[in-house]
């Protein structure tokens, strides 16, 4: 017996693998090992299903085995519970297929396969417009459409090249690489291009701490927001008293003026508090931006602070003390607000350019290990740099 489970608390965070399976010789009585976490599999946290389709004990050709379960991969319960999809395995569940098919791309929740006749397959599932249950679907077909329909469900990744390793970013839409100066960077359309960090890792939080985020980005567009990173959540406009711990960096062309704005933000569980720069810097130039909480205020610093021609740096005070990150799973935007893609009909709050080198440290840094990143320092603060995302190939 081959057993698939959906793998939960306490491992949602800190791992993005979300099954686990086994096996059992004595009709699961006892396991012939302990769980241990499937490779390969990309999904959410959902209860999935199992499907025999061929067996070579039965005289079939093959062997083979279907599971179906949502193929979006991510620590939340709701908003990653999308795209459910069926995927194969033909070793016995050692291994499985990154390409499947697809049987819903919205919201889907829990998810049961049943052989129908002997070539016909048939899916019920939860399924609703704003939430992944709510209703039930079923769909039913050959396997020869659910094998002409097949497409890949990995989604690349950009590789976390900082020390602490493993907090890769999952790429979205249609991005690709372009260029910066001699080097690498990521281009983003704006439609439905953006990154996520799923990781959920504990190093992610930055909790009552000081921080500092930094990035690269160039765009021109003359009206925003556009986000350039936006960690964790977002607030819930139907419950405007509700503190959503966050922190962003986000450019607002044609907020004030013809320059626009540059903002820093935190929310905490005490409050929120911004800092902002005068200008969305929307002329189609490379600019660097570092955002940092630091000893009772908010700065960013541009273009590596005024030390160097044409930087800046902007400061507010802040008195927050409570914790700007959650206490249960999150995801890192890159390039896109947090409620993408079920925004609002007329919000499009995501970038459109390029982007480069985004960083997060678990400490304020000085100027001068700012103007080092500028520079292109990789080693900056050591064990304390816990993102780089250097997008110079997809993996």
């Amino acid at each position: 017996m081959y057993v698939n489970a959906r793998s939960s608390e306490p491992d949602r965070c800190g791992n993005t693998r979300h099954r686990l399976h086994t096996t059992s010789t004595d009709g699961g009585a006892t396991f012939a090992a302990p769980f241990t976490h499937v490779d390969g599999l990309d999904t959410s946290h959902t209860y999935g299903s199992l499907l025999r389709l061929t067996a070579k004990d039965r005289g079939d050709a093959d062997n083979r085995l279907l599971y179906s379960g949502p193929a979006r991969l991510g620590p939340n319960p709701l908003e990653d519970r999308r795209e459910l999809a069926i995927r194969s395995s033909v070793d016995e569940g050692r291994t499985w297929q990154t390409v499947g098919t697809v049987v819903s791309a919205g919201r889907t929740g829990y998810s049961d396969l049943a052989l129908v006749t002997k070539d016909r397959i048939g899916v019920l599932y939860e399924t609703a417009d704003k939430i992944p249950h709510g209703n039930l679907a079923f769909k039913s077909f050959t396997t020869g459409a659910m094998d002409a329909a097949r497409t890949e469900l990995r989604r690349p990744r950009i590789l976390d090249e900082s020390p602490a390793k493993g907090n890769d970013a999952l790429v979205e839409g249609g991005a690709v690489i372009g260029s910066r100066g001699s080097g690498k960077a990521i281009e983003l359309d704006g439609q439905d291009d953006y990154l996520r960090v799923v990781s959920c890792a504990e190093n992610l939080r930055v909790k009552n701490d000081d921080f500092t985020v930094t990035a690269w980005f160039r765009h021109t567009d003359v009206t925003g927001p556009r986000p350039v990173i936006w960690a964790y959540g977002m607030p819930d406009p139907t419950k405007p008293n509700v503190r959503v711990p966050q922190f962003s960096v986000v450019a607002e062309p044609g907020a004030t003026g013809s320059k626009g704005l540059l903002k820093g933000r935190i929310e905490t569980t005490d409050g929120i508090a911004e800092v902002t720069a005068d200008s969305a810097y929307a002329d189609g130039k490379w600019h660097h931006v570092a955002f940092q909480r630091t000893a009772g205020k908010l700065v960013l610093l541009v273009d590596g602070g005024p030390q160097l021609p044409g930087g800046a740096e902007f400061t507010a005070p802040h008195a927050l003390v409570g914790h700007a990150s959650p206490t249960g799973q999150f995801t890192i935007h890159i390039g896109a607000r947090p409620d993408f893609p079920n925004q609002s009909a007329g919000v499009n709050q995501l970038f459109r350019g390029g982007l480069d080198d985004v960083r997060l440290f678990g400490k304020a840094l000085t100027e001068a290990q700012v103007r080092d990143i500028k520079a292109g320092t990789l080693d900056v603060a050591g064990d304390l740099q816990h993102l780089r995302l250097g997008f110079t190939e997809f993996k």
